[in-house]
């Protein structure tokens, strides 16, 4: 399997475009639309300058960051099918994703929905987007991890088993829902709110 980044697009007289100046492994499908894409921000340029030389001159700059961003996109996806589809916290991250997203769809959207279905972002964006949820997601796990710890230890310091019914025994959530843990009954949850 190959893929082709070169830079420029454009030397002397020639222009490469589609497979030609990025060609990319299979794996998002996004080969031919990214070809499809050269052609319209080259339209696009075109429209902009009024010339076509002047449009060839600027076409590099405009698409290479974004068609090599799309080819490490591509190996991305790849590694993803190859190896992350077994572990249990991928699909713990991409579960997360698909909450995010149902719950904040502007703010906050999967990597393969950002490429697939929409044409807000940039390819380079959807990758450089896919590393601050990255990075927000694994400071987030950090601290929920070292808490916790510090909840659990604070339970055992207190001679209490931490059981799932003492964590969640009295705790309200954000809907103002109270869940009450009941010996033996298990949980109920109700929803006087405060």
């Amino acid at each position: 399997m190959v893929s082709i980044k070169c830079s420029p697009h454009v030397l002397n007289r020639t222009l490469l475009i589609g497979d030609a100046s990025h060609a990319m492994v299979p794996f998002y499908g996004e080969g031919m639309n990214c070809g499809f894409e050269d052609v319209l921000v080259l339209g696009d340029l075109i429209d902009q300058y009024g010339d076509l030389h002047t449009a060839l001159q600027h076409y590099s700059g405009a698409r290479c960051d974004n068609v090599h961003a799309m080819c490490d996109l591509a190996m991305y996806n790849y590694t993803e099918m190859r190896d992350l589809v077994r572990s249990p916290f991928f699909r713990i991250r991409k579960f997360i994703d698909n909450v995010l997203h149902a719950m904040f769809p502007d703010k906050w959207v999967p990597l393969y929905t950002s490429i697939r279905f929409q044409r807000k972002l940039t390819y380079r964006e959807c990758l450089d987007n896919k590393k601050w949820q990255d990075n927000l997601l694994s400071t987030v796990g950090k601290y929920g991890a070292v808490l916790a710890v510090g909840v659990c230890w604070m339970l055992i310091q207190s001679n209490k088993t931490p059981t799932f019914e003492t964590l969640l025994d009295g705790v309200t959530t954000s809907g103002g829902w109270v869940v009450d843990g009941v010996k033996g009954l298990g949980y109920r949850i109700y929803g006087n709110r405060f």
